[in-house]
């Protein structure tokens, strides 16, 4: 009774200790510390954006048509008189909330499917990994084209769509990886224990797993970010007149001589969000992924 009673509070302890020291490697990581300084000012945008900016993103002025840069209008005006500055800063909620939540979805859609095929095996395995196969077969865009074609734009619709993108390459990984921990000898005790097989799934195998899901979830919020830029480039996505990266880039393009700057703000600072993404990935790979740990390690003692 005293090893229970004193145990569960120093396991959970140590994972605390170990989450934070992992949080603070990748905050001081090379790669995560220049992610961290480009994603600042643009969250600060984003969240006191609209108190700053005496316009709405959707006001119009015949009288400013077209205007450069000023310091009435920080990032000039488009064809329709709208303040770009206050159209980006209305596009950035939509550049974090879609990536972050069609990632979200695949994650967990996809860790289920994939955790259940490899732990139940047999024909479950088979039917489950067959669905997954056909939606790796269709190519991704054309994938997330069709929903949105079929459903609807839309923010939900997109992120919807960029989700089931992403939530077959979760399932593999998630099967693959739990073919090879629900073996180990760890697992094997607990079964002949008798523990209920959800209870294996959720307390020995799903954060086995989680560091390798982690680590794909942090590597493809640049790509949904640009999935997402490009369907409202194209006019499947974001639905005007809410503003977006994406589609604010293909209205600009007719002007890129007249007024180049209409393209020059909105593409840097999509440049900053999926390049903040990738280097944070990357450090979340580094300090986070055991394989990166164990080769480190191995490095070291050469």
């Amino acid at each position: 009774m005293v090893k229970e009673a004193t145990f569960g509070p120093i396991r959970i302890d140590l994972q605390q200790s170990r989450a934070l020291r992992q949080v603070i490697g990748i905050v001081t990581h090379p790669a995560g510390r220049i992610g961290t300084l480009l994603v600042i000012p643009i969250l600060f945008l984003a969240v006191f954006g609209p108190s700053m900016v005496p316009w709405g993103p959707n006001a119009l002025n015949t009288n400013d048509l077209l205007q450069a840069p000023s310091t009435s209008h920080l990032m000039g005006t488009d064809q329709l008189g709208r303040d770009q500055f206050a159209r980006v800063i209305d596009a950035l909620p939509l550049a974090f909330t879609v990536p972050f939540g069609a990632v979200g979805i695949a994650l967990v859609a996809g860790s289920i499917i994939g955790v259940l095929a490899g732990y139940l095996g047999a024909y479950w395995e088979r039917f489950l990994m067959w669905i997954t196969d056909i939606f790796l077969a269709m190519p991704a865009l054309l994938l997330a084209i069709f929903v949105v074609a079929v459903f609807g734009g839309g923010a939900v619709n997109t992120m919807i769509a960029i989700s089931l993108i992403y939530m077959p390459r979760f399932a593999r990984i998630a099967r693959g990886s739990t073919l090879r921990i629900k073996n180990l000898a760890f697992t094997d005790a607990a079964r002949i224990a008798g523990v209920p097989p959800l209870q294996i799934i959720a307390r020995h195998i799903l954060p086995s797993i989680f560091p390798e899901l982690l680590v794909m979830a942090t590597l493809s919020l640049s790509n949904a970010l640009v999935a997402l830029s490009t369907l409202s480039f194209l006019g499947l996505g974001v639905i005007p007149p809410q503003a977006d990266l994406g589609n604010m880039l293909s209205k600009s393009v007719k002007f890129v001589t007249l007024a180049p700057w209409l393209i020059w703000f909105p593409a840097l600072v999509l440049t900053m969000i999926i390049l903040s993404f990738n280097l944070t990935g990357d450090a979340v790979r580094d300090v986070v992924d055991p394989r990166v740990n164990r080769a480190r390690e191995a490095a070291s003692r050469v």
